[in-house]
């Protein structure tokens, strides 16, 4: 595996060593070969065109020998695991522009890329993310062994691009140019806006049927069948009840825990309890050790219990004596009238 990999590593490099060596001129001049660029259809009912000879700032981009490993590593391959997958770093090296894009060298000789429709300058190649996906779409073909979940994220991407572009209307100004609208943002160009969507979706068409070529097995594989309604409703039925299941077992766990906690609290104060010999007034009367204080104190208390039962005895003494007073009330003021009666008598009987 090691030896292999090392090899097509070194075919990579010495095709690069031939690349790099060569002029941008000799390269403009050199390279005829046919060049199937993917390019956005000439009108909106159009197909897909190809260019037989690649225009000069669609050139093949140049890269030297020492960059070519870390370039193979920026896409997210590993150049000895990922080997069978070094043909995409080689399709991505010899990738073509998208159009309106130009490649261009500044005063050290560095490669930069100039978009001559919106101005935008950058050093990167504007397919390299293009190709990320691309290695992405390879490691999801093999860990799902099909390529079922790919064609639905090409499919959604091409619905979304269908929806972008809806919004745009080919129209002519006062002197008969065509020029594009796009009625929800007012954006107005000259050029198609179709041309570098559908340039990076088709490159990546491109690259998925390049896949199967060589996943050939992978790409014969009938996509998994899918669970019917009936097994959609019985698997949420049953996911229903594993939640119940779940919620039970937590409010049990909960109250375990609450118990132990109670009963480690209570064996906490009972070691803090201090009773030797004989106890008249167990049950009663607690002493303590406080370990709050710096100077240890030993504390004596009433044990709740006992402070709830002398409360209840003065309350029920409370409510007997009022309930006697009630009955005896009648009796008493009965007597004081007697006396209040009967004392003048005795003392007018007495004079």
């Amino acid at each position: 595996m090691v030896a292999g990999s090392s090899a097509k590593i070194a075919g990579l490099l010495k095709a690069r060593v031939q690349l790099s060596s060569t002029t941008p001129a000799a390269v403009g001049e050199a390279d005829t070969s046919l060049a199937l660029v993917a390019t956005a259809p000439a009108d909106f009912g159009g197909g897909v065109g190809f260019y037989d000879d690649p225009p000069a700032e669609s050139r093949p981009r140049q890269q030297h020998v020492m960059e070519v490993m870390e370039y193979i590593k920026d896409l997210g391959m590993d150049p000895v695991q990922d080997a069978d997958m070094l043909w995409i770093a080689e399709e991505a090296l010899e990738a073509q522009l998208p159009p309106n894009w130009e490649q261009h060298y500044d005063d050290q000789g560095r490669v930069y890329y100039h978009n001559k429709a919106t101005g935008e300058s950058k050093w990167e190649h504007p397919m390299d993310d293009a190709f990320r996906d691309v290695v992405g779409y390879y490691r999801e073909v093999i860990q799902a062994g099909g390529f079922w979940y790919v064609e639905d994220k090409i499919g959604q991407l091409e619905d979304k691009i269908r929806a972008d572009l809806a919004d745009w209307m080919e129209l002519y100004d006062s002197h008969a140019e065509k020029f594009y609208y796009n009625r929800r943002t007012g954006e107005s160009t000259f050029d198609d806006p179709r041309v570098a969507v559908y340039h990076n979706l088709y490159a990546r068409i491109k690259m998925i049927g390049e896949m199967k070529k060589r996943l050939p097995l992978l790409a014969r594989a009938p996509r998994p069948d899918l669970p019917t309604v009936e097994e959609l409703e019985l698997q949420k039925q049953q996911q229903g009840e594993q939640e119940k299941v779940l919620r039970v077992v937590l409010r049990l766990q909960a109250a375990t825990r609450a118990l132990l906690a109670k009963k480690q609290a209570r064996e906490a104060r009972t070691a803090n309890v201090h009773a030797k010999g004989k106890q008249p007034l167990k049950g009663r009367v607690t002493l303590t050790l406080d370990k709050t204080d710096k100077p240890k104190e030993i504390s004596l208390a009433q044990t709740s219990p006992h402070r709830k039962k002398q409360a209840a005895i003065r309350i029920q003494k409370r409510i007997r004596g009022t309930l006697t007073r009630r009955k005896t009330c009648g009796v008493i003021e009965h007597y004081r009238h007697q006396l209040r009666i009967v004392r003048p008598i005795q003392c007018a009987a007495r004079v």
